[in-house]
């Protein structure tokens, strides 16, 4: 079986997968992705760790050139070899997926979508809010 995945956006846009013999499926990365623990844990760690590799690459590019990173990409084609500029446009990247990852409000949907729980709490505490703001209003008008 011959598969073809396109991602634009890892967070918004969605898989294209293509399998030899069947029509085109499309599956929202939101669904699938981030609705399970597991698989949004394995994503997340692995983003990090990708973040500390291009970090660590970055400094290693950055620092004073040593034999073995000079003998690390002896013989290298250029397309091979990095490149400060290649490394942090990745970087920044990496940083940016991470941090939509990892984001208070992202883990604030999530709970939203999978504890009915939490929803009942979000919803009291809104709720509790709304009343201490006519309270405020009526006692402001009070004054006036």
């Amino acid at each position: 079986m011959v598969a073809t995945m396109v991602c634009h956006d890892a967070l918004r846009s969605k898989f294209t997968m293509t399998f030899v013999g069947t029509e085109k499926k499309s599956i929202r990365t939101r669904e699938t992705i981030l609705e399970f623990t597991e698989t949004r844990n394995q994503l997340t760690d692995d983003v990090l760790e990708l973040e500390g590799f291009l970090t660590q690459r970055k400094e290693e590019l950055g620092g004073e050139v040593d034999i073995t990173s000079i003998n690390q990409f002896m013989g290298a084609k250029a397309a091979a070899t990095p490149t400060m500029e290649s490394v942090t446009e990745m970087l920044k990247s990496v940083q940016s997926l991470s941090n939509k990852l990892t984001s208070p409000a992202l883990q604030q949907l999530i709970l939203i979508s999978n504890s009915s729980k939490f929803v009942e709490r979000l919803t009291r505490s809104l709720v509790e809010k709304k009343n201490r703001a006519k309270q405020f209003l009526s006692k402001l008008e009070g004054l006036e």
